[in-house]
């Protein structure tokens, strides 16, 4: 009974082992992809989410070197720009002084052929700032032909006018005493009445002219704005020179003549070429 005992419980021990087996293997078989596939899907998952943190990484410092880059390149593109902008506006600047200076020169060339006088054009290169009314250097001298007390006159603002006279001869450059010199004195006359008197600078107090011995009667006919010219009289300089307009006058009634004051119609300060008169 023992021996029996024994035997059946071997054999249930052995089916139930073999059963167990079978399941084992069924359900082996039913889940053995998803089972092996899981780990191999989390391992990927990990490594993959590593290897965008590193991707991102490096791309991002990439980006950030290659923007750097970018700017440093827009900075050196901005600063040639700004630098050609510089150059253009210098250029353009020059460009439109080089058109002044011509149309100044064509001027000038037309006053000098319509002059009844031979000429010699000089540039002015020298002045006294303290005193810019008492003389004036210009690039001419006896090698050009100019000689003492030579008549010197200029165009400006479409106007030609008496300048002063030539006072001291250098081979190449000469000092021009100019009208507004206390000390230069220039026989005039009232362009449209024709009472004449002596004109002379105001002592460098401005750049008015004062004619002084002008007949008492020209106070009935003078006219403010009228024109003084050169009178030719005894005189160094040639007749109907334009010297200045009237901008006031002055007559006391215990003096025989009257005193005016004019304006010259070249603006010394804004000269730059004159024409020295040396022939009729």
């Amino acid at each position: 009974m023992t021996a029996i005992n024994r035997g059946q419980k071997r054999d249930g021990r052995g089916i139930l082992l073999i059963i167990l087996l079978v399941i084992s293997l069924f359900l082996l078989s039913l889940s053995d992809k998803t089972t092996v596939e899981k780990p191999k899907s989390y391992g990927l998952t990990f490594l993959s989410f590593f290897q965008n943190i590193i991707h991102n990484s490096f791309s991002l410092v990439g980006d950030t070197f290659n923007s750097i880059g970018e700017l440093r390149e827009l900075r050196h593109n901005y600063n040639d720009a700004l630098v050609s902008l510089e150059n253009y506006a210098g250029l353009e600047r020059e460009l439109e002084r080089l058109r002044s200076e011509n149309q100044l020169l064509r001027e000038q060339l037309d006053f000098s052929h319509e002059m009844d006088y031979r000429n010699v054009s000089a540039r002015i290169i020298g002045k006294d700032p303290a005193n810019f009314y008492n003389s004036f250097v210009i690039n001419k001298g006896s090698r050009d032909g100019i000689l003492h007390d030579m008549a010197v006159v200029a165009y400006d603002r479409g106007m030609f006018g008496l300048v002063g006279k030539v006072e001291e001869v250098g081979i190449n450059s000469s000092i021009i005493i100019p009208i507004t010199n206390s000390q230069c004195f220039v026989a005039a006359k009232l362009r449209n009445s024709r009472y004449e008197g002596l004109v002379s600078g105001s002592n460098g107090i401005s750049d008015d002219l004062i004619m002084e011995y002008v007949n008492k009667k020209a106070e009935f006919s003078t006219i403010m704005g009228e024109p003084v010219v050169t009178s030719g009289l005894k005189s160094l300089y040639p007749p109907e020179l334009f010297i200045g307009r009237i901008t006031d006058y002055s007559a006391e009634e215990y003096d025989t003549s009257m005193e005016l004051t004019l304006e010259p119609v070249i603006d010394l300060s804004q000269i730059e070429y004159v024409f020295v008169l040396t022939e009729e």
